[in-house]
C-alpha cells in the first residue's frame, strides 16, 4: 500500500506477462490502482519508459612502483557501465478503467 494522493491509501500492483523481453516484443500486463473513498486524486498519467543498461567488467593487471623502485603485479576488476532510454511514451490512452462503487 502506497500514499499517491494526499491522505487515501492506495493499492498500486503493475503485473506484466514475463519478466524479460527481447528487441521489438511487445510488453503485456495489467496495471491496477485502487484508492479509498477519502482519494482526492481526479486523473493520473501513466507512462512507459524502455532502458537498457551495459556492464562490462575487465581485469586489469598492472605494475605498482614504491618509492625505492621496487615493483609489485598487481591487478584489479574495472567496470565500465552504459545506459541509454531507447523510448518514453504516455500510455494513458490506452488505459481501461474499471470503477467498482
Amino acid at each position: 500500500m502506497i500514499n499517491l494522493f494526499g491522505g487515501s491509501t492506495e493499492n498500486l500492483s503493475i503485473g506484466l506477462e514475463k519478466s524479460h523481453y527481447t528487441t521489438g516484443e511487445t510488453v503485456k500486463g495489467r496495471l491496477i490502482i485502487s484508492a479509498s473513498k477519502d482519494s482526492k486524486a481526479r486523473s493520473f498519467r501513466f507512462f512507459a519508459e524502455g532502458k537498457e543498461e551495459t556492464k562490462i567488467r575487465v581485469n586489469e593487471s598492472y605494475t605498482d612502483y614504491d618509492s625505492s623502485g621496487n615493483s609489485s603485479r598487481n591487478n584489479r576488476t574495472v567496470t565500465h557501465t552504459e545506459s541509454d532510454t531507447f523510448f518514453s511514451q504516455d500510455l494513458f490512452h490506452l488505459l481501461v478503467a474499471i470503477v467498482i462503487l
